[in-house]
């Protein structure tokens, strides 16, 4: 597993208090936040500047392909070893 964590300086571009996100426009990107229930989300104020960290986990799971079939039918010659 990796884990990446960014912290950036942003700038509020909009609050959903229902949906419980914040959309925030930092240097290089915007971001859609999920604002985590212990925050009080009426603090946010479009045009605040706020930090925010964001952590990133990526995961991969590599298992082993499906046997091919074997091929068979018009144009295929059974070819055998002696």
């Amino acid at each position: 597993m990796v884990r990446d964590t960014t912290r950036i300086t942003a700038n509020i571009i909009s609050v959903n208090k229902q949906k419980r996100q914040v959309l925030v426009r930092g240097a290089t990107r915007t971001v859609l936040v999920k604002v985590p229930p212990d925050f009080d989300i009426t603090r946010f104020k479009v045009g605040e500047e706020v930090e925010a960290e964001f952590v990133q986990q990526l995961a991969i799971a590599v298992k082993p392909a499906p046997a091919k079939p074997t091929p068979s039918g018009p144009g295929f010659k059974n070819k055998r070893s002696n």
